[in-house]
This record gives C-alpha cells, sequence and structure tokens, in this order.
C-alpha cells in the first residue's frame, strides 16, 4: 500500500501530553527538524485536554488550572517550529524508525532515525458484577468528558476505585452541577495521612487535593473507605451499586455489612497502566514495577531505552505524574539533540543537571501517588464466575478460570485459547484483569508476562489500509499475499502464511 505522504525529519515524538510536547519543543529548539504525532486534534494530552476548538472558554476561574497549563503549552508550541501531526492515529512502528498514521485524509508515513514514545498511560478497571452495565464508565472516561466535552456522567453518581484521580473527578462533578452520592475508595484514611510528608514538597499539588476534599465536605458527600464496588444492578441503565468492605489487597470481606446506593451512573478506576505498546512492538526492555503501574519500559536517566535511537518519556516509563512527565520530556529531548550531534555534550550535561534534580523531586511525589494506586490482587475475589471480563468478546472469569486450569500458561496462551483480548480495544481493557488471573495461578506477574504488541496498534477499517483491493482479492490470494502488501515487511515476519483454505481462525 503506498501512504498518502512521506515525511522525513530528524526525530518523531508520539504523543502530545506533557511528556511529548516538552521533548519536541526542547528538540527543535536545539535545531533537530521535529514531528510530533498525537490522535488528539490538540496537544495536552489527558491532564491538558483541551476543549473542541467552536468553543471559546475563558481562562481563570470557570476555566481551571489545567485548561490554562494547557494553553500555555499549546502557544508555546505552535511557535516552537515543530511539525505537529494532530488527529493521527498510529498503527505501525518499525525500527530504523518508520511510523505509520491513519489520519482523517489518508494513511502517512514518517521516517526519522530517531523516536521519542511518550505514550502516557491506560486505565485499569477490575471487572466485577455489573460493570458492564450502560452508566459505568472508567474515571479517566470521566476526565475525558468532563474536560473536553463538560458532560457530567450522571444526574446521580458514585465515584469509586483509588488514587488521586477519584476526589479529582468528584470535585469536578459537583463544579459541573452534578451530584456525587457517594465515594467508595479502596485506601484508608491512615494510606492518605502517611501519603502527606511527600506532598509537603509540592505545595500546588497539596492545594489542590485539600481543596477537593473541602468541597466534598462542603457538599457531604460520604466516603466509605477500604470499600470496593460489589456488584452494580440495573438494565438500560445503572440503579443501584451495593458497596462492601475490602482487605488491604481487596479481597472483599463479606462478613462486613454492606451498603447499598441509588445512582444512575458510576465512575470507576483502579490505577493507572504505563501505556507500553510501541516499546514492546519494538522489543526494549521492559520490567515489571507494582509501584509504578506495572510493566514499563526501561530507560537510562536521559530516557534512552535499550535500543539505539529510541527514547521514552513520561508515564509510559512509571507512572509519576504530569510534573515529572514534563521535565521528562524535556531531558529526553535534548538527549535526542546530543545524540544526534546538534547539542555539545557539556551543554547537554549542563542543561539536564537541574532538570534532572527537578525531576527527582516530582517523580518521588509521583511515586507516593501512585502506590496508592498499585495492583490489588483481591479485587479479583469480587468476579464471579459469569462476570465478563473481556468485553469485546464476551469471555467471562468462568472460560478464563476453565483454560488457565486445563493449562495456559502464560497471558499469550491464554489469549489464543479464549480469544480474550482479541476484540476492538485489543485487549487494553481487560489485560490488567487477565495478567492478575494468570499470576496467581502462577505465582507472579513477571511469570505470567504480558500480551505480546502486534500490529494494528489501534483497529483500522480495511477500506483505510487496502481501499483499491477487492474483497475476492482478499479471499482468493495466496495466504499471506495481502497481509505482505498491507503491513510493513519487518512485520510481516510474524504473522502466520500457512492456513489450511477455508480454516475460519475466528473460531
Amino acid at each position: 500500500m503506498t501512504a498518502r505522504a512521506h515525511l522525513t525529519s530528524d526525530l518523531i515524538v508520539i504523543g502530545a501530553g506533557p511528556a511529548g510536547a516538552r521533548a519536541a519543543i526542547a528538540a527543535a529548539r536545539c535545531g533537530l527538524a521535529t514531528t510530533l504525532i498525537d490522535d488528539a486534534y490538540a496537544a495536552g494530552g489527558q491532564i491538558y485536554r483541551a476543549p473542541p476548538q467552536a468553543w471559546r472558554l475563558e481562562e481563570g476561574a470557570n476555566a481551571g488550572q489545567d485548561f490554562a497549563a494547557g494553553a500555555a503549552l499549546r502557544a508555546e508550541l505552535e511557535v516552537s517550529g515543530v511539525t505537529h501531526l494532530h488527529g493521527h492515529s498510529v498503527w505501525s512502528v518499525t525500527p530504523g524508525f518508520e511510523v505509520r498514521t491513519i489520519a482523517v485524509d489518508g494513511e502517512y508515513c514518517m521516517l526519522a532515525p530517531r523516536l521519542i514514545v511518550a505514550t502516557g498511560v491506560t486505565e485499569r478497571v477490575i471487572p466485577f458484577p455489573g460493570w458492564t452495565t450502560p452508566g459505568v464508565s472508567g474515571l479517566a472516561a470521566a476526565t475525558h468528558l468532563l474536560k473536553s466535552q463538560q458532560i457530567l456522567p450522571g444526574a446521580r453518581t458514585l465515584v469509586a476505585g483509588s488514587g488521586p484521580l477519584l476526589y479529582a473527578v468528584a470535585a469536578a462533578i459537583i463544579s459541573g452541577g452534578g451530584k456525587v452520592v457517594a465515594i467508595a475508595d479502596l485506601c484508608r484514611r491512615a494510606d492518605w495521612l502517611a501519603a502527606l510528608p511527600a506532598l509537603v514538597g509540592a505545595p500546588a499539588l497539596l492545594g489542590r487535593g485539600l481543596a477537593w476534599h473541602a468541597r466534598l465536605a462542603l457538599e457531604r458527600v460520604p466516603v466509605y473507605y477500604r470499600h470496593h464496588v460489589y456488584q452494580v444492578e440495573g438494565g438500560v441503565t445503572v440503579t443501584n451499586a451495593e458497596l462492601g468492605v475490602v482487605a488491604a489487597d481487596g479481597t472483599p470481606m463479606r462478613a462486613a455489612p454492606t451498603v447499598r446506593v441509588s445512582v444512575d451512573a458510576v465512575v470507576v478506576g483502579h490505577g493507572l497502566v504505563p501505556s507500553t505498546d510501541i516499546t514492546r512492538l519494538l522489543r526494549a526492555s521492559h520490567g515489571f514495577d507494582a509501584g509504578r503501574g506495572g510493566w514499563v519500559v526501561q530507560c537510562d536517566p536521559h530516557g534512552r531505552t535499550s535500543l539505539a535511537g529510541l527514547y521514552a518519556a513520561g508515564d509510559c516509563t512509571g507512572v509519576a505524574g504530569a510534573q515529572a512527565a514534563a521535565l521528562a520530556g524535556t531531558i529526553a529531548g535534548l538527549a535526542a539533540a546530543a545524540d544526534a550531534g546538534r547539542l555539545e555534550a557539556a551543554d547537554f550535561h549542563a542543561q539536564a543537571a537541574p532538570l534532572l534534580r527537578a525531576y527527582a523531586r516530582a517523580d518521588r511525589v509521583g511515586a507516593r501517588m501512585s502506590r496508592l494506586m498499585a495492583p490489588r490482587s483481591g479485587l479479583l475475589d469480587a468476579m464471579t464466575a459469569d462476570t465478563i471480563v473481556c468485553r469485546c468478546e464476551d469471555v467471562t472469569r468462568g472460560a478464563l478460570d476453565t483454560a488457565i486450569a486445563a493449562g495456559a500458561g502464560d497471558c499469550n496462551e491464554l489469549k489464543a485459547w479464549t480469544r480474550c483480548g482479541m476484540g476492538p480495544c485489543q485487549g487494553r481493557t481487560c489485560g490488567e484483569a487477565v495478567a492478575e488471573l494468570v499470576a496467581r495461578h502462577l505465582g507472579g506477574r513477571e511469570r505470567a508476562g504480558h500480551w505480546t504488541a502486534r500490529v494494528p496498534l489501534r483497529p483500522l477499517p480495511i477500506e483505510q489500509l487496502a481501499p483499491d483491493c477487492p474483497y475476492e482479492e482478499i479471499w482468493n490470494s495466496p495466504p499471506g499475499k495481502i497481509a505482505t502488501a498491507i503491513l510493513p515487511s519487518e512485520n510481516t515476519r510474524h504473522m502466520r502464511t500457512d492456513v489450511p483454505p477455508g480454516r475460519d481462525l475466528t473460531r
């Protein structure tokens, strides 16, 4: 397939959140021709997500601190000389580096000798009975709606899960005119008090957190500490939710009394997971760190990975927050410029040294907050056998347990046996729950492994990838021919071409 456009630059940056935008700006200032790619229509990422361009929001109290910071970042990026390709979904990355994207006007192909991956995080939601009921959504999804569209999750909302986002979303719902019926926090009050010393070094964050709690107290929102959503009831929408006490690892304590709340929406999130599909696809070294969110790409202090020319920055290297991500992005941008010969070694170290010190301070705070969102394996015990784990393929907990008992030895084997993770989200929603189930059987997440990253990294219409290829030609062609025509050659070697004619691989 021929791409609509081939763009060559010195550096490609994937992800335009705080890390990616800062990396691109730093590299461009050093003279690197830099291309920044993001699937959103404006830079900022999740934390600084921009509202639709048709809206005119005033900066100030009504817009919020995140909007003001995002607007400043976008203004700086606008004059930086960076080529910003927004609305581009990355579907393939190969060493060298070749990055292929799909936009509204077709496919693009970008080439560069250096690549910075700043893809942030995805959300962890451990399934529970009723979690697929309309009206249940993730904390990150609710944040997206509130920030970019000013849409409330519902009229009466339960906010549940763990971490700072729990209280940020609850306060935002109230500010938007909604009602928060209750908060179910997996942590104890003591866990939050233990984190306060780390926040002393970040007075702005501490102030925001105290403001959220003050707003919730003013509205008399009940907070149920060390509670989990045992189940959600409803039909065409949520009607009720049952909350129950859990142990420190999330195990339900069924003997304790439960709390029943009447709601029409539930927003829930059990932490954040580094987004490493691109770095895994490129086969950089990774390690598992529960306190940092899970599997993370391993880097040196300047963002260099195990693969020459590949850098990573921000939360994909371990969840630490926006401030640490922005600093890490600047450092990685400078490292790429130094490695390209555009920044003298002495100048690089002089510029990087104060950034590394600032990063260490921000990282300490972010790491402490991240530990509050660490995976809790006991949450698996809230899932019944008929609880759907993979909602794309309708795979239940019972089906996964059966496959594991039959000998599925890691995440990839379980995927092959059950089709769990083969749907449109490609395992981003169910991956953590599946990995925890396998890890419980094998004795650890490292032994359970993680799903192999494959192209396309995002689901794409076949008409966009092969617009001039009739269906009859695909059906009648020899195995592998069409795949070779569509996919970059580096990726075709991982595909099977020995499938017997007429075999249905969807069964």
